[in-house]
């Protein structure tokens, strides 16, 4: 702790700071270190980031004159806060304030954080699918490994936790087996991620461009109706299974998918939503924010049409006609891409879904943490994991008990956890 007070002291640093960052970037700071320790039970040093928090937005309005405008730009703060307030409530000696830590229904349904209950999101008589939908997610090069000592993955010490990506790895592995779906990490060296983005352009594109390749590369089979790609730092809280998304959002037919009968879907792409932030134009006070698609969850049903258009996604940047040369290693790449191109095609691509279900740490579908990873992301994924782990004796009767009864990994990971216990 005096390390990190020593850090916010040091001369210059809180400078360098703000040139890099933005003058909000010391108050973002010090409220994200404050949500930290306030998951991690460590109220005392959640208030002195507070408390650097309240004087450095104090300091801002009275020197800045964009201050109000900065932070009324910067939601990430408000947001953060809230996380705080939520943590601080609950350890009350007053029992005030009830945060929700729900990210598990075994017996069906999708976790709302406003209700704190399990809640049916989509309809419960569809068709299903199973192997036929493929489910990737990866982090493409050599620097990600997936963690091999199980232990690390359900530790009681958060200093002995493993990376995020091992953790949202067994997680989805787990909601796959439990519907049947066919779940892949793509094991991408170095060199094969070069390969995958040369485009004999310069500077090479960024790694993020890859997950349109491994895209394309998982409709190469044929026997995947659907190809769904996750980031590796979102994971799937849900119970319900992805055939409610795909009907509820025109991807596939309510009634039986072998059946003859009746009209093809029509939408060929679902994509969670995002926020995005437009600059204020000449006479408003504040910029506007803007819903976007985002391919941190989204989903490709497998078609002619769609691969082409998968295609055309990669190739736009290295048109120059279409202006977007420079998204090929400036932010956001292919989001951006996405955004230009796709929306052009309404009719193809489902409309954005609420961003409560698919987005942020509380997603009622998905789970989707953007941004800087902090200890309190990888206790939330273990807890997550250890309650499904568990499912077997906690819920024994649950489709969940039964699927990960038949795992062999999820068996050693309830032994380890066990054991923490005692």
């Amino acid at each position: 702790m005096l390390r990190q007070l020593r850090m916010w002291t040091a001369t210059g640093t809180p400078r360098l700071a703000r040139r890099r960052c933005g003058v909000g970037a010391v108050a973002l700071g010090a409220a994200s270190c404050a949500v930290a320790m306030a998951r991690m039970g460590q109220l005392h040093e959640a208030y002195l980031y507070l408390t650097m928090t309240e004087v450095h937005v104090a300091d801002l309005m009275s020197r800045v004159a964009c201050a109000h405008s900065t932070l009324l730009q910067t939601p990430q703060l408000w947001e953060i806060l809230g996380y705080v307030e939520d943590e601080i409530h609950a350890a009350s000696p007053f029992g005030f304030g009830h945060p929700c830590s729900l990210s598990f229904c075994p017996d069906g349904g999708s976790p709302n954080h406003e209700t704190c209950r399990c809640e049916q999101l989509g309809p419960s008589s569809i068709p299903r699918l199973s192997h036929r939908i493929c489910i990737i997610s990866t982090d493409p090069g050599d620097d990600r490994p997936l963690e091999m000592n199980m232990a690390k993955l359900v530790a009681k010490d958060p200093h002995e936790l493993t990376q995020f990506w091992s953790l949202t790895y067994h997680l989805n592995r787990f909601y796959a087996r439990l519907h049947g779906y066919r779940f892949r990490r793509p094991d991408i060296s170095n060199e094969a991620l070069f390969e995958m983005l040369y485009d004999g352009l310069e500077p090479p594109r960024r790694v993020q461009w890859s997950i349109v390749r491994l895209i394309q590369q998982e409709l190469e089979d044929r026997t995947c109706d659907f190809v769904v790609w996750m980031d590796s730092d979102a994971y799937i809280a849900s119970s319900e299974p992805l055939e409610t998304v795909l009907v509820q959002n025109g991807l596939l037919n309510s009634s039986d998918p072998n059946s003859s009968r009746g009209e093809a879907p029509e939408r060929l792409f679902f994509f969670a939503s995002a926020l995005s932030r437009e600059a204020a134009k000449e006479g408003e006070f504040v910029p506007r924010v803007n819903i976007n698609i985002s391919d941190h969850f989204m989903v490709v049903r497998n078609t002619p049409v769609a691969r082409r258009m998968m295609e055309e996604w990669f190739q736009l940047p290295t048109r120059p006609s279409h202006g977007l040369e420079r998204f090929r290693h400036e932010l956001f790449l292919e989001q951006t891409v996405m955004n230009e191109y796709f929306m052009a095609f309404p009719s193809l691509i489902a409309t954005p879904p609420p961003l409560k279900h698919f987005e942020g740490y509380a997603g009622y579908f998905a789970r989707h943490t953007g941004g800087i990873k902090d200890q309190a992301l990888a206790i939330a994924l273990r807890n997550a994991l250890l309650d499904r782990v568990t499912a077997p004796i906690k819920h024994p009767k649950s489709p969940w008990a039964a699927t990960l009864r038949a795992d062999s990994i999820a068996q050693i990971l309830l032994r380890l956890a066990q054991s923490e216990k005692d």
